[in-house]
């Protein structure tokens, strides 16, 4: 039951990003969008609460009980709420929404935002939540890349309108943060640390990405 009240907490949250509200008063503006202030709390809320491991949810001595899968639950749920905040319809939506909005919430601002709630440094004491981390920033990378060479069954819909539109730029952009990052991190750890060789497989996964991305022009 806590578990089930969590994801409904979780759900009424996203639902302030890329939201609008529905005014039905004769004579007033019939919609506008959820203000870029409240987007924005909403997303510190989920870095704190999602992408930061939420090992409060499961004790040890309850899931040894009810034999849960903690771990494939806790990536399960970091994973679909960020293909949700990294969707092409997502972004589309937002850039969209920046150019009408009477409070806009640029894209690029928007992307790093999300971009703090997940990148971090490798660094926690309890060793669960870095590595709930590293697999967070591979699927990351891994909804970029989705981004910038769709498949075919995935240029549908809205997600078609992305990959006509600014999205890709400010995609293109994003990436180059993320690859600054990775060099950045990449440089202050050892050699054969399990997270050197983290940062070395996601500064691979990138150029590969560019490399596919420029081939396809």
């Amino acid at each position: 039951a806590v578990r089930a009240q969590f994801t409904r907490y979780t759900n009424h949250v996203q639902k302030n990003i890329s939201g609008r509200y529905v005014n039905t008063v004769p004579g007033l503006t019939p919609y506008d969008y959820v203000p870029r202030s409240k987007e924005k709390e909403a997303i510190d809320w989920i870095g704190r609460q999602v992408f930061d491991a939420p090992l409060w949810l499961y004790p040890d001595d309850v899931v040894n009980k009810l034999g849960l899968d903690a771990v494939d639950e806790v990536k399960n749920r970091q994973n679909t709420v960020l293909a949700l905040l990294l969707a092409p319809g997502m972004i589309y939506n937002i850039h969209t929404a920046q150019l009408r909005a009477s409070e806009p919430y640029p894209v690029d601002e928007y992307l790093n935002d999300v971009f703090s709630t997940v990148w971090k440094p490798l660094n926690d004491k309890d060793e669960r939540k870095n590595d709930y981390r590293r697999q967070l920033e591979r699927m990351y990378i891994a909804f970029i890349d989705k981004i910038l060479n769709p498949s075919e069954k995935d240029l549908s819909g809205i997600n078609f309108s992305a990959s006509r539109s600014d999205v890709i730029l400010y995609t293109q952009q994003h990436l180059d943060k993320i690859e600054k990052y990775l060099n950045n991190q990449q440089s202050s750890v050892a050699e054969g640390t399990i997270n050197r060789l983290h940062y070395d497989n996601l500064l691979l996964l990138v150029k590969k990405i560019k490399d596919k991305y420029t081939s396809n022009k």
